[in-house]
């Protein structure tokens, strides 16, 4: 029977944020061995086109489209489209000469577009071969990047997508992960239905609204209480995500171009630095190397802030009945992230302490009720608010109220070796999406064994992408000097700029932590 399929409010939010300079949609980057398919095989680009058309079944994004309400006065529909053709959507391209890494995060980037062709579902692939001078890959390497819109799937989701998409060995021994998923009998609401709908789901929004409200204001007035008692006792520490957020590079306008780059780091290795710290987990690790590195990178320009930056770091709120390949379940909380500390292993104590201090909140006040609150904001609401926001940015109109400087996300990724047609997964990674205010995000993925930090960029904003990886590898090497940990690997080798800035005055804050004046 056929039925109708509309976005939430939290969906429907992603698309209205977009602008001609910067869209809310990322690239997931696989990178592929062909030595490991059996009998010396070689992949050809109908063979990939083939299996990806095969797996388009385990998800309904790859078929449908979105149908959009006149003047967004509802939240659009996904429909079939009826016009599908996976050439459409599966691109064959090279790698320029001389093929190595820095080339193909160039490639990477530049294919991380601002622009989706909405007629159509909201994905596309690049098959990029040429892969033959990187260290760690042999010749004959290709990659596959997946660009998505964040309105179909959120990180969850493309983690669920990347499972779908391969097998666990070698001769195509597939991940079971419960069949196929229905992609059919999603049928497109006439005009008729469509002004009826809205109607009467603006009517009705107010009454919607009232039960995640009744949740969540007596969770916050009791948070904010508590809150305020402590402050009172406490005096009021200087670096919570609540103070105010110093002004960097990373807050202004972006540009329609990207810059990629990665840093590989082995999981063990992070787990031996975690031990350093009671309470500390990897997230905590890796924001510690981010906010070490921010530190180095803004200090050689000139640019170190006297407070501490404050990063937004998404929430997963799914739950284990959350079948739903697509569709977001997230919410968002800030952290500090000690970017004034001098002592890696004390900056690391203090992002332990931060973050247990945000996600406190969150828990408190409840992540499940903060997303539902947005799935049922009004649309035409929601629309007008997306265009306010993406017309001044996200730090208040330029009033330096500010809610973070950049972002990390954590997006978890397969913990065996994954297989496509043969072919060896030898990396997996996000290029993410980057806005007005948000110039910078620092995407973490895992994936057998090893941890990726991977920053995007705005191009204007971080004009030296190899600078800012040299950065991370120098943190992660001070950190791991400081903890007393055992290094798994040699760090990458970079050339790095001669520093030319003078060293600053230390100072100390009101924990008794140093700090760069």
């Amino acid at each position: 029977m056929s039925k109708l399929k509309q976005l939430s409010g939290l969906d429907a939010s992603f698309i209205y944020l977009d602008t001609d300079r910067a869209s809310t949609g990322g690239t997931m980057i696989y990178v592929y061995d062909q030595s490991t398919i059996p009998g010396g095989g070689h992949l050809r680009f109908k063979e990939i086109l083939k299996h990806i058309e095969s797996r388009t079944a385990t998800s309904p994004i790859f078929r449908q489209k979105l149908k959009q309400v006149p003047m967004s006065l509802d939240y659009p529909y996904w429909v079939e489209d009826e016009n599908f053709r996976i050439e459409n959507h599966v691109f064959h391209v090279a790698l320029p000469k001389p093929g190595d890494w820095r080339q193909f995060c160039i490639m990477a980037s530049r294919l991380t577009t601002p622009h989706f062709d909405f007629n159509r579902p909201l994905w596309e692939m690049y098959v990029v071969e040429g892969l033959d001078n990187i260290d760690w890959l042999p010749k004959g390497s290709f990659a596959i990047l997946t660009r998505m819109h964040h309105a179909a799937v959120d990180g969850t989701a493309a983690a669920q997508l990347t499972w779908a998409l391969h097998d666990l060995d070698a001769r195509g021994k597939k991940p079971g992960l419960g069949g196929e998923h229905e992609t059919e009998g999603v049928r497109a609401p006439s005009q008729f239905e469509m002004a009826t709908r809205a109607w009467w789901n603006n009517a009705t929004s107010p009454m919607r609204l009232a039960r995640p409200l009744s949740h969540l204001l007596p969770k916050v007035g009791g948070r904010l209480r508590k809150e305020v008692q402590k402050r009172t006792v406490a005096r009021v520490e200087e670096h919570t995500s609540g103070t105010k957020v110093p002004t960097t590079r990373f807050d202004g306008r972006v540009s329609p171009f990207r810059v990629f780059t990665t840093s590989r780091f082995q999981l063990d290795e992070l787990k031996g630095i975690r031990k350093a710290v009671e309470g500390s987990t990897i997230n905590d690790v890796v924001t510690t190397i981010i906010s070490g590195a921010l530190r180095r990178y803004l200090d050689h320009h000139g640019e170190l802030p006297r407070d501490t930056m404050v990063a937004m770091m998404p929430v997963n709120t799914r739950s284990g009945t959350d079948a739903e390949p697509g569709a977001n379940n997230i919410t968002f909380m800030g952290a500090a992230i000690g970017s004034d500390i001098a002592d890696p292993k004390e900056r690391l104590a203090y992002v332990t302490e931060q973050t247990a201090r945000s996600k406190s909140i969150v828990n408190a006040i409840g992540a499940s009720d903060l997303t539902d609150l947005n799935k049922h904001i009004p649309a035409s609401l929601l629309a007008a608010t997306g265009k306010l926001i993406s017309r001044i940015g996200l730090d208040a109109g330029g009033t330096g109220k500010r809610l973070f400087n950049m972002a990390i996300s954590n997006v978890p990724g397969p913990s065996v070796p994954l297989y496509l047609q043969g072919a060896k997964l030898k990396f997996w990674s996000i290029v993410a999406p980057c806005t007005d205010g948000m110039g910078a995000v620092f995407a973490i993925t895992s994936y057998d064994r090893e941890i990726y930090i991977c920053p995007t960029a705005c191009r204007e904003i971080v004009p030296d992408p190899e600078f800012l990886a040299q950065c991370l590898e120098e943190s992660y090497a001070e950190l791991l000097a400081a903890t007393g940990a055992k290094p798994k690997r040699k760090p990458a080798k970079r050339p790095l700029k001669k520093k030319t800035t003078a060293k600053k005055p230390v100072r100390k804050n009101p924990a008794g932590r140093k700090a760069a004046n």
